[in-house]
């Protein structure tokens, strides 16, 4: 149940790798993602006929996404493959292994310089479908793997720079003008908002690390 919404939009392989027992398959899974979710939202924003700034909302080229991976869909549009690529990262984010978080943090840039955010109602939406990301990555703050740990808090720390960190929304879009999420507010709510899991220690401490 969990996995059918991605299956629609990336394609039955691609999800089946993301839940392999070899890390390998799902360090490849994430690559192929990040590359899969970049090229389509650059389609749905018009970049690959050079009219950018369109809404996030337009649909790709059929057979672009879908048909490429084995999807039912194939006219996906950037706000259905935003959304399923979030709910990927909030899983993902969680592997324990080192290379499949870092190609999992990968994706989450590819995906947020190629997403345009214009007005504060896409900026609200686009907060809720990062915050259980965010949530992930912060539990890794406090990971008892000093690498992994360095890079969540890294991570967090560019994403609360906002429009001038490395995780700016829409920065490889041209002429994109977007808002972008809050930078350092938007993490701060995260991480003094109500925990989904108020009795997870290590997510309370990655809080405690970061701050």
């Amino acid at each position: 149940d969990l996995a059918e919404p991605w299956i629609q939009v990336f394609g039955m392989e691609l999800v089946g790798c993301l839940f392999s027992r070899n890390w390998n398959i799902r360090e490849m899974a994430l690559r192929r993602l990040s590359h899969d979710v970049s090229g389509a939202l650059l389609l749905a924003n018009g970049e690959s006929t050079g009219n950018s700034g369109s809404s996030s909302g337009n649909t790709t080229s059929p057979g672009t996404l879908g048909a490429a991976n084995g999807s039912s869909q194939t006219n996906i549009s950037g706000d259905v493959v935003v959304e399923s690529c979030c709910s990927v990262l909030s899983m993902v984010c969680a592997d324990p292994v080192y290379k499949v978080y870092v190609a999992a943090l990968k994706t989450l840039r590819a995906m947020l310089v190629y997403t345009p955010c214009h007005s504060l109602t896409e900026r609200t939406k686009l907060q809720q479908l990062l915050k259980p990301v965010v949530e992930t990555i912060l539990v890794k703050c406090a990971d008892p793997n000093s690498r992994t740990s360095q890079l969540s808090v890294s991570t967090l720390m560019e994403m609360c720079k906002g429009q001038a960190g490395e995780l700016a929304i829409g920065r490889e879009i041209l002429k994109s003008g977007s808002i972008g999420i809050g930078g350092i507010d938007f993490v701060l709510n995260c991480i003094l908002g109500t925990q989904s899991e108020p009795n997870n220690w290590q997510a309370l401490l990655g809080r405690l690390c970061l701050i």
